[in-house]
């Protein structure tokens, strides 16, 4: 009788706490992004999200989307990330070759940027310069591109 008891007591508490609104686990959000000073309309951009373990930007995309570039600011909105620490990347592949095209000596000649206007010093930013917080709420965030 005391083991039956038991089991109705635990039982009650787990109902209780579901109905008073305690949280499970962390439900995915909507991150939206405002890519800044795109140049022209011609072309796509690219854009990567990127999980906190990458070896950002190379690998570890966990979301992309690519959209038509159109002049002044484009909005793109990422569904169902999941809480955590993230880094966003874009390319304006102005020609639409699929490719990130540099000059002759290895500058880029085609729109970049990246999360939180992180600074290039010889290459790409690191992740911590880039990362943005995204809540069970979502995000939004702004960068810049660079020609």
């Amino acid at each position: 009788m005391k083991i039956k008891s038991a089991w109705v007591r635990q039982a009650a508490v787990a109902f209780a706490l579901l109905a008073a609104g305690v949280p499970a686990a962390a439900e995915a959000g909507q991150v939206i992004v405002h890519i800044q000073g795109v140049r022209s309309d011609q072309g796509l951009v690219r854009i990567g999200v990127y999980g906190q373990d990458s070896a950002f930007p190379r690998s570890g995309r966990v979301a992309g989307q690519e959209i038509a570039a159109h002049r002044g600011e484009v909005v793109v909105t990422f569904e169902d990330l999941a809480p955590g620490v993230y880094a966003i990347a874009i390319h304006h592949d102005e020609d639409g070759d699929g490719e990130f095209d540099t000059t002759l000596i290895g500058l880029p000649s085609e729109g970049y940027g990246f999360s939180n206007d992180a600074p290039v010093v010889f290459g790409p930013p690191d992740f911590d310069s880039a990362a943005i917080d995204v809540h069970d709420d979502g995000a939004t965030t702004a960068l810049s591109v660079r020609y």
